[in-house]
């Protein structure tokens, strides 16, 4: 006969690692350590992300992204699998709802088989707004996992996304969302 301990258990075994699973604290994803520090970029803003992610060597950037549109700058896990990337973009449109849902649907509408979960936005200090949604993609060995962004950055806006496997999903997720509330301009000049 089960009292269901082990449900409360488990339950509150969850509860304990939603809370300790922060970038504020070191966390454990597939056996490696992750630790988060804020970081400078160069379009003007600095973002808290992975301290060991590097920026990604071009043959590699070459093969992960193999357009002539990649983003310009790629920093990722020592092992490749996980990657920010962040690219300037013309002054954002004052409703950042209705673009970042265009953009979606743009993206829906190229690649149907393409699995959409959630959009949404936050707003940051100094009238800044982050807006954000993701989904699953197919590639020939595997299932990725985006979150695409925008934000407006004073005069600019950044483009940006984060993609890892579908398997570590669940793990990275919620850091994102957390990092991505981490946008702060540090500086008032446009590099376009």
């Amino acid at each position: 006969m089960s009292y269901g301990d082990e449900k409360i258990i488990a339950q509150r075994l969850a509860k304990q690692k939603e809370q300790l699973h922060t970038i504020d604290n070191t966390v454990y994803i597939n056996k490696t350590e992750y630790t988060f520090a804020r970081r400078e970029f160069e379009y003007g803003f600095s973002m808290v992300v992975p301290e060991s992610f590097d920026d990604m060597p071009s043959e590699i950037a070459d093969q992960k992204f193999p357009h002539r549109n990649r983003p310009p700058v790629i920093i990722s896990s020592s092992d490749y699998r996980v990657c920010l990337a962040f690219n300037q973009i013309e002054p954002l449109a004052s409703d950042m709802d209705a673009l970042t849902l265009q953009f979606r649907s743009y993206i829906k509408s190229i690649r149907p088989a393409n699995v959409f979960f959630s959009y949404g936005a936050y707003d940051l200090p100094n009238s800044m707004q982050v807006s954000h949604f993701d989904y699953r993609y197919s590639i020939v060995n595997g299932d990725l996992y985006n979150i695409t962004f925008l934000a407006n950055l004073s005069d600019t806006g950044l483009f940006g996304g984060f993609i890892c496997p579908v398997d570590v999903r669940d793990d990275w997720e919620p850091l994102v969302r957390q990092m991505l509330k981490t946008i702060e301009v540090t500086k008032e000049e446009t590099i376009l």
